[in-house]
């Protein structure tokens, strides 16, 4: 694999150890990527071709690079035509999401400071998929992510519908052993149970008593962990 970061190539079956892991680093990979450039999203997956065959999370902006996560495939990609690649067991070997990611940049000639910049209220959704994946990928029951069209959660993003990018209708379901158990949208919002939450306030509430993302989720999803 020319220019790639290679390794032993290891294909995961949907409801597998394996599968729930890379969902997981995935879900972390896309928000190290589209928090350090802000235009970046997550697309839907796509329902034909070797991308859906490969169930593909595929991240994108108007005006360029293209990465993806092949949860059933080899790996990350990057580049339109996945020249750079980094197999799941090397990418499972690499420090952190954050070096994965910036290997991906730089394999496009893009060279951004290490540090991340502030959290915008899509990269903290995507941010919170990962994180609730992350806490139950040994559990017994099975955590997975899906996603639909539907529209922003918020009332104020919905007045101006007419004004949205196509992307900004997807809406990202958390589920639990095949059963909803939240949606969250590109605008900071959460539905939890009958609860509406603005997660972004409650976010920056809670960063400026400690900084973190893990006490907000244990506050908001703390009676369904294990």
């Amino acid at each position: 694999m020319d220019g790639s970061t290679g390794g032993k190539l290891m294909y995961a079956e949907h409801g597998t150890i394996r599968y729930r892991q890379i969902n997981a680093l995935a879900w972390r990979v896309a928000s190290e990527l589209s928090r350090r450039d802000q235009g970046l999203y997550i697309g839907l997956t796509g329902y034909d071709g070797s991308a859906a065959h490969a169930d593909a999370s595929m991240l994108t902006n108007a005006s360029g690079p293209e990465y993806q996560a092949r949860r059933r495939g080899l790996g990350f990609t990057a580049g339109s035509g996945g020249d750079f690649q980094i197999s799941w067991d090397r990418a499972f070997a690499m420090s952190s999401a954050r070096a994965i990611a910036i290997a991906m940049e730089e394999s496009q000639n893009i060279y951004r400071p290490e540090k991340s910049p502030a959290t915008t209220p899509r990269v903290l959704n995507y941010r919170v998929m990962a994180s609730m994946l992350e806490l139950t990928v040994g559990g017994r029951l099975e955590w997975s992510t899906s996603e639909l069209s539907a529209g922003p959660l918020d009332p104020e993003s919905s007045i101006s519908r007419d004004r949205l990018q196509p992307w900004e209708d997807t809406r990202w379901i958390l589920q639990r052993d095949g059963q909803q158990v939240a949606q969250l949208d590109n605008f900071g919002w959460l539905d939890l149970g009958d609860r509406r939450i603005d997660l972004y306030s409650k976010y920056r509430q809670h960063r400026q008593l400690n900084g973190r993302l893990y006490p907000l989720m244990f506050d908001l999803f703390g009676r369904l962990l294990p």
